[in-house]
């Protein structure tokens, strides 16, 4: 039965995201041919050529945000709305329906990712056959502009974990998010439910964050990238980091949230009155 549950959870959000990614897939065809088949080189790239590149680039980080809006509307109406007689008359445990909920949720935000690296992979590659192998020096030379420590590799490395940080952020917020919506759909806040889950969300990320910012201050757990020796090391003193260091206690402070209030979550639901 869970196994229909996720497949239930997966069309009602694939409704909306698939004409999302038709759209991201449509504009990758569009700059990929018009580059490789129309032979347009960084001289002669037109205006609709560059609007495309960008547009993709800015398309695939407003698709989290949209990622994010979908799967939290998709948990309102499937479970406090029109859809939740259904959804909680069904013989599964509230256990399954939230487990359902968050793996889907999780499946979408990873796509969102994917995309933004999609759309990175496009554009460093369409640039970098353009002007051949001067791509990656003239990007070196850039870099160590501001710092002689930064080339390609350190910012490759810096992007990746940066975005497994804003992954596990982002996801906190929706376990957030999730959590407030629960508990404005009880008997005392119901009647107005729109704002309470504004009121709770604020509560809950502003707490959170508070607390996440203070142990972070005090506790360095992070990897740093040395450019010299092509190697990762693990840094638990903020006087080993270098330019190339990432701070991973706030993803890890995160997570324990994030198991926190998905059980607040699931305890609110029982307490959860269906209009």
């Amino acid at each position: 039965m869970f196994g229909k549950l996720l497949k239930h959870d997966f069309i009602a959000t694939g409704r909306i995201m698939a004409i999302i990614y038709a759209i991201f897939a449509v504009l990758s065809a569009y700059i990929l041919g018009s580059f490789y088949l129309g032979d347009v080189s960084i001289e002669n790239m037109g205006i609709m050529q560059t609007l495309g590149i960008m547009v993709l680039l800015i398309g695939s980080l407003v698709n989290i945000i949209l990622t994010f809006v979908v799967v939290m509307m998709d948990f309102q109406k499937s479970l406090y709305g029109d859809q939740g007689y259904l959804t909680f008359t069904l013989p599964v445990k509230r256990l399954a329906v939230l487990s359902s909920k968050l793996i889907v949720s999780t499946f979408w935000y990873l796509m969102a990712i994917a995309t933004v690296f999609g759309a990175l992979f496009i554009t460093t590659d369409v640039i970098g056959q353009s002007m051949g192998e001067e791509a990656v020096g003239l990007v070196d030379m850039l870099l160590a502009l501001f710092d002689e420590n930064l080339n390609v590799g350190v910012l490759v490395f810096m992007l990746v974990c940066l975005l497994i940080n804003v992954f596990i952020a982002a996801f906190l917020y929706m376990v957030e998010v999730c959590f407030a919506i629960t508990l404005s759909n009880t008997r005392h806040f119901q009647k107005h439910h729109v704002i309470f889950t504004l009121l709770f969300s604020g509560i809950s990320i502003g707490v959170a964050s508070k607390i996440s910012s203070v142990i972070s201050d005090e506790i360095i757990l992070g990897l740093s990238f040395d450019p010299y020796a092509e190697k990762v090391a693990f840094i638990t003193d903020i006087y080993q980091a270098n330019i190339s260091f990432i701070n991973f206690m706030p993803s890890v402070i995160s997570i324990i949230f994030i198991v926190g209030f998905f059980f607040a979550t699931h305890y609110t639901m029982k307490k959860i009155n269906l209009r």
